[in-house]
């Protein structure tokens, strides 16, 4: 029988850049007090809640959380302290990895910075690091490679990279432990509703996979541009692209987006300094429309591109409705995607 062994999922720094310093025999956590179990035992429960709360609204871009994203997130923090021989498990380069904690503690502290997003109020987080009783690994204890044993859909609910510290599904953790103890599959794989949901990942086949593909172009986009997941899953930078000409300047047309409701004001603000009437062409709804952006200009051929890297392209009017079209297309599979990934 599987084990009740708690599974926790971690992000270890923006992109997983601490994943190194985890694979020298350490688990590393940032974005979580590290007093935190402490202050829960000497009946500072608000106060702790309220710490979270600081810490979550400066990373976030100054939007408070509410009650229940806290206490999900303070409910993680008190379970991992109470089962410190826990499994936890990240990923990595397209592999789920798996580590198990020694119950005595954490190990040392490294780095204290101020994690705030955009100016908001300042979200001083730590990294912390936790000795190992088993390192990081990517096989069970059978020598398997967990990645090829586990269902798909298991897989994704355990992947995601933009939950800086949460708790898995409890029947997904024992599944994962069946797993790393090469115990007998069957009676997961044979379920009926675990099987349905694998037809549902099969019969998707190719479209999963540019999922997975943009959506990583979308992780790494994020990053890159130091913009927290919770930007992409509360609709912050949804707005519309853009296609716009200049009378006086034939042949010659702008893709941009704005993140505004009305387009033509983006145009009146271009407008300054430019001595040619701007006119608008064409818009596209889309959602996180930086990222729909990257993706339609993309689609350009880079020699009918202004020089200096500018955002005006010597193309028809077709050619840039098509490229808005698979930004915005593209931006609304890598949405699903990562929101998929992170339920």
């Amino acid at each position: 029988m599987a084990l009740e062994t708690p599974v926790f999922r971690v992000l270890m720094g923006s992109g997983n850049a601490c994943f190194g310093h985890a694979l020298a025999n350490r688990v590393v956590f940032k974005h979580r007090p590290p007093d935190a179990y402490q202050r829960y035992l000497d009946g500072e429960d608000e106060a702790l809640r309220d710490e979270i709360t600081r810490i979550l609204t400066g990373l976030h871009g100054g939007q408070s959380p509410d009650r229940k994203t806290v206490t999900t997130y303070r409910n993680a923090v008190i379970r991992f302290h109470e089962t410190m021989g826990g499994r936890v498990v990240t990923y990595s380069e397209g592999d789920l990895w798996w580590a198990e904690l020694d119950p005595d503690g954490m190990s040392w502290l490294f780095e204290e910075k101020d994690e705030g997003s955009r100016g908001a109020q300042p979200a001083i987080t730590h990294l912390m690091a936790y000795p190992l009783r088993r390192a990081w690994t990517r096989f069970a204890l059978d020598g398997v490679n967990i990645n090829t044993r586990m269902l798909a859909s298991a897989h994704r609910s355990l992947s995601t990279l933009r939950t800086e510290f949460s708790m898995a599904n409890p029947k997904v953790a024992r599944y994962f432990n069946a797993v790393v103890e090469g115990e007998d599959l069957g009676p997961w794989h044979l379920d009926d509703r675990w099987a349905a949901r694998e037809r549902r990942l099969a019969r998707q086949g190719s479209e999963r996979d540019r999922g997975r593909d943009i959506a990583g172009k979308l992780m790494r986009f994020l990053d890159e541009a130091d913009v927290s997941y919770t930007v992409v899953r509360d609709g912050k930078h949804d707005g519309q692209l853009y296609a716009a000409y200049a009378d006086g300047l034939p042949g010659w047309i702008k893709i941009g987006y704005t993140t505004g409701s009305d387009p033509n004001q983006r145009l009146s603000d271009l407008q300054t300094g430019n001595p040619f009437p701007l006119r608008l062409l064409g818009t596209r709804d889309a959602p996180i429309a930086p990222f729909a952006e990257t993706i339609a200009l993309e689609q350009l051929p880079g020699e009918k591109r202004a020089a200096g890297g500018s955002e005006w392209f010597w193309i028809d009017p077709k050619t840039a409705q098509n490229a808005m079209d698979r930004g915005a297309e593209a931006a609304q599979a890598a949405r699903r995607r990562l929101l998929e990934t992170a339920a």
